[in-house]
């Protein structure tokens, strides 16, 4: 896998899958960045996008992979402007596309919460 550089001069929307029980604690202290991955620390995300929900799959099979049920999950769609990486791997990588923010996500910038019955 390869995380390429990348830089947005403007918004841009993504979607970050967690727990229904973080819900409280990001909508008042923002996504805070892992820093227990092998890829880095950061906030994993996707770019959003309603028509084709390929990404968001994955990520949901990933999160079930790792213990969580489909269920409990939800969708914290935000905004963020500046650096980010994107994972341009082999499209056969599960992440191929998934994003890592390099920093903290404060709460202000998070737009929404979105129950996946609602995709």
């Amino acid at each position: 896998m390869e995380w390429l550089l990348k830089q947005t001069d403007e918004y841009e929307t993504f979607w970050h899958v967690t727990s229904r029980k973080n819900i409280d604690s990001l909508l008042k202290s923002g996504l805070l960045q892992t820093i227990s991955d092998d890829d880095g620390d950061g906030v994993y995300c996707i770019v959003e996008n309603l028509y084709d929900t390929d990404q968001l799959e994955n990520v949901l099979n990933f999160m079930e992979q790792n213990g969580e049920h489909r269920k409990d999950l939800v969708i914290v769609e935000f905004e963020y402007l500046g650096e980010y990486f994107i994972n341009d791997g082999c499209a056969t990588y599960e992440n191929h596309q998934w994003i890592r923010i390099p920093s903290n996500v404060p709460s202000n910038l998070i737009d929404k919460v979105i129950e996946l019955d609602d995709i």
